[in-house]
């Protein structure tokens, strides 16, 4: 069996370092438009568009290293696969997780102050889907209850069922098409979960990987198909969304051409960890900065600039003090205690001695 590359695309790197800057806009814009400090115009296209990426993006990745695995290692373990991505997640997720607890312990008006729904805190800390009128305490993960249950999914179905897997993928598009034209209704939140039109965004980062990987594959024109499905059950945005979709897919195109294992700098790195810092960290310091403003009056346009840079100071603090903690945990108690988030967040930039070709013998 032919060996597939283990590549760095650096496109989805600049992807993802953008998409967590235009969800940090959309929700800072609308903290300032409520305050009659700018109009909610500029990134409001955005809206819509940025999470749904971010799935995209998840179901290529997944779906391309896993291919490569099992076809340069005939013994590899996705379940190992799976264990790391849930180690990077939640111990990502529990850096922040904590001190929110602690705030919303002292000063609960602090969070989900937009809407009526109540906070559960079973949820957070399980990453759980929530019920109807509920939120978790930090607002922003309730996409990575999505990831979660789509990580399991393509494990256990590749492993079970690895040369089939673009077929389960259709008939599970099926049924989700089906599920939202006929305007189907569950009472269980996990049945909802396990089909929502989210999961329609990863399967299309599948069949991206697949086009990719095995050109000739009959089933890779049903993307297709689930893009038009998109279409059909998103409400607004839906060509913003293909002009990036395809943007996207032509620049990870030319990067396998290419064929350069490189590694991510250093810069880029720290990048794509202050950005997912920033995406679940300024939700917490936005509620603070609107306490501020009720509670004191604040609103000069002196403070709003100073409240600016703090949103945007502090997730590169917290992004400092993780790698901070991971080299601590590592090299003075020779544990890993937190995952290297620049192997965990892209896994497929590695590279390793056994994909590359050894010199010939003299």
């Amino acid at each position: 069996m032919q060996k597939i590359p283990i590549l760095y695309f650096r496109s989805i790197d600049i992807f993802k370092v953008s998409l967590a800057l235009v969800v940090l806009a959309v929700h800072l814009e609308g903290v300032l438009s409520r305050y009659s400090l700018t109009p909610s115009s500029y990134v409001f296209p955005f809206k819509n568009v940025a999470v749904p990426l971010f799935f995209l993006i998840s179901g290529f990745v997944s779906a391309y290293f896993l291919e490569a695995r099992y076809a340069n290692h005939p013994y590899f373990n996705p379940f190992s696969f799976l264990f790391r991505k849930v180690r990077s997640i939640f111990a990502t997720y529990y850096i922040f997780l904590l001190p929110c607890l602690g705030v919303w312990l002292y000063a609960p008006w602090l969070f989900n102050t937009a809407t009526d729904h109540k906070t559960d805190i079973f949820a957070s800390l399980a990453l759980l889907p929530t019920q109807p009128g509920e939120m978790p305490l930090i607002n922003v993960t309730w996409s990575l209850s999505f990831t979660l249950y789509y990580y399991f999914f393509i494990i256990v179905a590749t492993y079970f069922f690895r040369r089939q897997y673009l077929y389960i993928v259709a008939i599970y598009a099926c049924a989700i098409f089906v599920k939202s034209h006929y305007q189907i209704r569950f009472d269980n939140i996990y049945a909802e979960t396990i089909f929502s039109n989210h999961l329609l965004y990863f399967f299309s980062g599948n069949f991206i990987a697949y086009r990719l990987i095995h050109p000739t594959h009959r089933l890779i024109p049903l993307n297709g198909i689930i893009i038009a499905g998109i279409a059909l059950t998103k409400e607004n945005n839906f060509l913003l969304f293909l002009v990036l979709w395809a943007l996207l897919e032509v620049l990870i195109y030319h990067e396998f051409r290419r064929r350069r294992p490189n590694r991510r700098s250093a810069f880029m790195d720290f990048l794509v960890r202050s950005s997912f810092t920033l995406f679940i960290s300024h939700n917490l310091v936005m509620g603070v900065i609107k306490h501020l403003w009720v509670l004191y009056g604040i609103a000069t346009p002196g403070w709003h600039a100073f409240y600016i840079a703090l949103l945007l100071l502090l997730p590169v603090l917290f992004a400092l003090a993780f790698e901070w903690l991971r080299h601590v945990s590592q090299d003075y108690f020779k544990i890993r205690l937190l995952p290297n988030l620049s192997r965990n967040s892209v896994n497929i930039h590695e590279t390793r001695l056994e994909d590359s070709p050894r010199p010939a013998r003299n």
